[in-house]
C-alpha cells in the first residue's frame, strides 16, 4: 500500500506539474521511486502509472502525456486516484476555459493512428464501479466554442492541403465549413472530399487540448448521422491542440468505433393506469 501511495503521489505530481505548464524530468522521478524501493523495477512503476491513467479516463479526465492507460486495474485504486484528482479540479477547470493557442500548420504528418485498447480490457473497464465526479471535464471543454471552431479551422485547412496535394485544386476549392455555413446541427462539421476518389466525405471534429486519450462526448444526432451515412462519415479527434497538433480519424457508424458510455436521459412522466 505505501508502494501504491507513492505511485500515486508521483502521478499527480507530474500531472499537476503538467497543468501548469512546468517542466520536469520524468526519468529522474522514476529513478528516485525506484531507490526509495529497490525491490520495484522501473518497469513495474510504469504499468501501475498507466493504471492510475486508466482511472483518469474512467472518470473523464485526460491521462499525463504519453501514458497510455492499462485497464486491468484493482477497483480500489479508482477512488484513491479519485481522492487525488480532486485538489486539482479547479486547475482542470481552468485550463478548459483558456483561449485557443494557435495550432500551428496541417499538413499529412498531423494525421495518427486512434489509440486502441485491447478487448480484454474492454471486459475489465466494464466491471469497474463509477466513482461520481462534481464537474462534467470532457463537456466543458467541448462546450468551448472558441476551442471548437478553432480546432474545426484546422481540419478545413488540413483537408484542403490533402487534396491540393494529391493535385485535386476544384475540389480544395469546394471543401465546406457547414457548421458555419448551414449551423450546427447536421451531425458534421465540414464537408469534404476524399483525395483519391473524390466521394464526400462528412467530417465530425472534436478537439481537446490534452492528449490522444481523452475522451469526448458524441450527440444522438452525430451518431444518427454516422450510422445513416456510414459510408461517407469520419470523425476527426484533434488533440494536443495548439502543442503539437495531431488528429486521428474513425470512419463509418461511431458506435462500431467507439466504447460508448450513457452520460443523462431526458425524461417525461408516463401517463399513469388507472
Amino acid at each position: 500500500m505505501k508502494e501504491r501511495s507513492e505511485a500515486l503521489d508521483l502521478y499527480f505530481k507530474m500531472y499537476e506539474s503538467e497543468k501548469r505548464g512546468e517542466p520536469y524530468t520524468r526519468s529522474r522521478l522514476y529513478q528516485a521511486f525506484v531507490e526509495r524501493n529497490p525491490h520495484r523495477t522501473t518497469k513495474a512503476l510504469e504499468y501501475k502509472l498507466q493504471n492510475i491513467s486508466a482511472c483518469l479516463v474512467e472518470m473523464g479526465f485526460a491521462p499525463l502525456r504519453g501514458m497510455a492507460p492499462a485497464f486491468n486495474y484493482q477497483r480500489s485504486l479508482l477512488p484513491e486516484a479519485a481522492a487525488r484528482i480532486e485538489p486539482l479540479q479547479r486547475l482542470v477547470i481552468e485550463s478548459a476555459a483558456e483561449d485557443p493557442p494557435v495550432p500551428g500548420s496541417a499538413d499529412r504528418a498531423s494525421i495518427v493512428p486512434p489509440p486502441l485498447l485491447k478487448r480484454s480490457n474492454w471486459t475489465e473497464l466494464a466491471r469497474v464501479e463509477p466513482i461520481a465526479r462534481k464537474i462534467d471535464f470532457v463537456g466543458r471543454e467541448q462546450s468551448n466554442r472558441r476551442l471548437g471552431l478553432a480546432g474545426e479551422k484546422w481540419v478545413v485547412e488540413l483537408e484542403q492541403k490533402m487534396l491540393r496535394d494529391a493535385g485535386k485544386f476544384s475540389l480544395a476549392n469546394e471543401v465546406r465549413h457547414v457548421s458555419v455555413e448551414e449551423g450546427d446541427g447536421l451531425g458534421y462539421d465540414i464537408r469534404s472530399f476524399d483525395p483519391a476518389t473524390g466521394a464526400d466525405r462528412l467530417i465530425e471534429v472534436k478537439t481537446t487540448r490534452s492528449g490522444i486519450w481523452m475522451p469526448f462526448v458524441l450527440t444522438r444526432n452525430e451518431l444518427q448521422v454516422s450510422e445513416e451515412k456510414a459510408d461517407r462519415f469520419f470523425l476527426y479527434r484533434v488533440h494536443d491542440f495548439g502543442k503539437r497538433t495531431r488528429v486521428y480519424m474513425l470512419s463509418g457508424a461511431l458506435e462500431s468505433g467507439c466504447d460508448l458510455t450513457p452520460l443523462s436521459f431526458r425524461a417525461l412522466p408516463k401517463a399513469q393506469s388507472a
